[in-house]
């Protein structure tokens, strides 16, 4: 059996060449490999994250630094977290909520979208969409998460904490966020507007076939 493998998308390679310590850290094999396009063995991503989260304590509690407030350590933790989307160990923090809430609203709208093409509106009638859809596909959590990444690198001077605080919501949860947010890229309506305040609005898969092959009964 071949050693499982992670594709590392380039602008988290890119990210990571500012956090190891040698050639011989773990972190610089996953950064160099994902810029060159290479898979990275999961086995070096897994030793790599365990670099990344000690670099996170190390920061969180030095003296001479900001703690939670200091924009470095902020930077790690959502690359932590990024990774962790990537390796599908999502437990909690900011980036992945904001991930899984994306991916949750974009997964919901084009499965009723496909209902409705089939036909299927009695699955719909009466139905929050978010909690009728089956369980959302890994490949639409990996879209959501690569494309908060492009929205984080084209403004690095503000981190996601501050970029959620710019819009007014009707919650602080970073996984309703998520929502607002992927409704802006999948342009819909809604309280988030990327474009007006500077950011990118990266473009992402909107059609039920993107993610999954067949049609999947709620």
């Amino acid at each position: 059996m071949s050693e499982e493998t992670v594709d590392i998308p380039k602008d988290l390679a890119l990210r990571l060449s500012d956090w190891h310590s040698s050639m011989g850290d773990p972190i610089y094999a996953v950064s160099s490999n994902g810029l060159a396009g290479v898979p990275v063995p999961r086995e070096v991503v897994m030793r790599a994250l365990n670099g990344l989260e000690q670099i996170c304590v190390a920061r969180r509690n030095d003296p001479c630094v900001a703690g939670r407030d200091d924009p470095h350590y902020i930077t790690a933790v959502e690359i932590l977290s990024a990774m962790k989307c990537l390796l599908g160990l999502v437990k909690g923090g900011g980036f992945e909520h904001v991930a899984l809430g994306m991916s949750r609203t974009l997964w919901a709208s084009a499965w009723a979208s496909e209902a409705e093409e089939q036909g299927r509106s009695d699955i719909l009638s009466g139905m929050d969409i978010l909690y009728a859809a089956p369980p959302t596909p890994k490949e639409c959590l990996k879209v959501c998460s690569y494309a908060l990444m492009d929205i984080l690198r084209a403004r690095p001077e503000i981190s996601l904490m501050e970029i959620r605080n710019i819009w007014e919501t009707d919650t602080t949860s970073a996984y309703d966020f998520g929502h607002e947010l992927v409704k802006d890229l999948m342009e819909i309506e809604g309280c988030v507007d990327l474009e007006e305040e500077g950011f990118i609005r990266p473009s992402i898969p909107t059609h039920y076939y993107e993610f999954k092959d067949e049609w999947v009964e709620p």
